[in-house]
């Protein structure tokens, strides 16, 4: 996967390479987490536009945020907890304590 020129000038080589990996990784299941929204989509129950493209962006972000914390280059920012993790570690910044990521805790891509 090819990284946009503005974007590539703005990063060093080993953030380059996590990039495409992560963006790679994002390719393979982004079909599957789309297709799952299409099935689980019913306007019967209340279901709409909003609710769809919510549900598949929660999903390919929780399915990105598991590649990424399964790699050691790659960091995690949780803005609402104000947390920073890497590698399944996280900082609270306002107790700085580290504390373990829990499968749902997972936001943001940073590079690490």
């Amino acid at each position: 996967m090819d990284i946009p020129p503005q974007l590539s000038a703005r990063l060093a080589t080993a953030e380059q390479s996590q990039l495409v990996k992560l963006l790679d990784e994002v390719a393979q299941f982004m079909p599957g987490v789309y297709q799952a929204a299409v099935l689980d989509h019913q306007e019967s129950r209340g279901d709409d536009s909003a609710l769809f493209g919510l549900r598949v962006y929660k999903h390919l972000r929780h399915e990105a945020i598991g590649v990424a914390i399964a790699d050691l280059g790659i960091g995690v920012v949780e803005p609402n907890a104000l947390m920073s993790c890497s590698s399944a570690r996280c900082t609270s910044a306002s107790t700085s304590r580290p504390r373990t990521l829990g499968a749902r805790r997972r936001t943001r891509l940073l590079p690490g």
